[in-house]
Parts: C-alpha cells; sequence; structure tokens
C-alpha cells in the first residue's frame, strides 16, 4: 500500500473514533439530550389531547373513564431529570420547575400542534369540557330533585313565648 492510502485511513479511522467518543461523553455521561414524554392533563383547566382506547388494537374495559386518557406533550433535558421510581406519588420528573428551566417545556394540544407532531387524535377545551361537566352534573340534579318531597312546612319558635306573641311563628316552604 502507498504511504498516502495508510494516511488517509488513519485520519479517517482517527475521525470517526474521535466522533464515537464525543457522542459516547454527550449522551452517556452528560445526558445532554431532550426526552419527550406523554403526561397527565386536567382538560378543565387546559387544552389536551385525548387518547382513546381503540378495541381493534388492544383490550378495552368498556368505562369511558379508564379507556380515555386526557395528556399533554413534555419536553425535559436528561440531565435535569430527577433520578427517583416513577411509581411514587412524590416523584413528578416532567414538571418544569417554577422558576423555569432552559429546556423543559410543556405541549397543549392546538390545531397547529396536531399538524405539527402528526398526532391523529382530538382536543379537548377548557370551556367546552366544563360545559360537559355542567349538562351531566344538572341531569344528576334533576334525578337528585325528583327524590325530594315537593312540599315541607318547617315551624320555627323562639324559645320564650312569653316574651313574643304566639303570631310570631315562622312558616318556611321549601
Amino acid at each position: 500500500m502507498r504511504i498516502k492510502t495508510k494516511v488517509f485511513y488513519g485520519i479517517f479511522c482517527a475521525l470517526i473514533m474521535l466522533s464515537v467518543s464525543a457522542s459516547y461523553y454527550r449522551f452517556m455521561v452528560l445526558h445532554d439530550y431532550i426526552i419527550q414524554n406523554e403526561v397527565d392533563c386536567d382538560p378543565t383547566y387546559e387544552s389536551c389531547f385525548v387518547w382513546e382506547c381503540d378495541s381493534d388494537v388492544e383490550e378495552c374495559t368498556g368505562n369511558p373513564d379508564e379507556d380515555i386518557w386526557y395528556y399533554k406533550i413534555a419536553y425535559r433535558n436528561a440531565k435535569n431529570i430527577p433520578a427517583c421510581d416513577a411509581g411514587e406519588e412524590a416523584c413528578d420528573q416532567f414538571t418544569c420547575p417554577e422558576g423555569g428551566e432552559a429546556e423543559c417545556n410543556e405541549v397543549l394540544c392546538t390545531p397547529a400542534t396536531l399538524e405539527e407532531h402528526n398526532i391523529d387524535q382530538a382536543c379537548t377545551l377548557p370551556e367546552n369540557f366544563a360545559n360537559e361537566l355542567i349538562i351531566e352534573e344538572s341531569e344528576e340534579n334533576v334525578m337528585f330533585d325528583a327524590e325530594i318531597p315537593s312540599e315541607k312546612t318547617i315551624i320555627i319558635e323562639e324559645s320564650t313565648t312569653d316574651e313574643i306573641p304566639a303570631d310570631n311563628q315562622v312558616n318556611i316552604e321549601i
């Protein structure tokens, strides 16, 4: 082999080794990369993505409370995620701190984010979700009102009847 070819392969191998070493150091030692995760979202306060169970793909319970999940997308730098058991109540790995963190943000559902992330799901708006809750609660109240007797009379008497005339008794209709 020629000397030029040997020098070329030597420099080429050295550059590959340098690239692999730099990548290893950045990702495995410094943990300098962004993690995307889907976290719980409260549809009464935020515009959330809606995940519904697909019976063709997985087993669904038939209960809408268990088969529908409201979520938002969270991004956070791996070096800032606390090392704790995700099953613990106190461990909230993907909540951005109050003071702010440069590479930590949450993405709520909008038509633009659906298109940007290529998500084929629906969004909930807080005002629409609140209206659905009001309708459900009013239906429950109607059923509750039907159980209450239509008329009750409560007589309130004062304890010292000798000072207050008997005609001061009060009847309250409910």
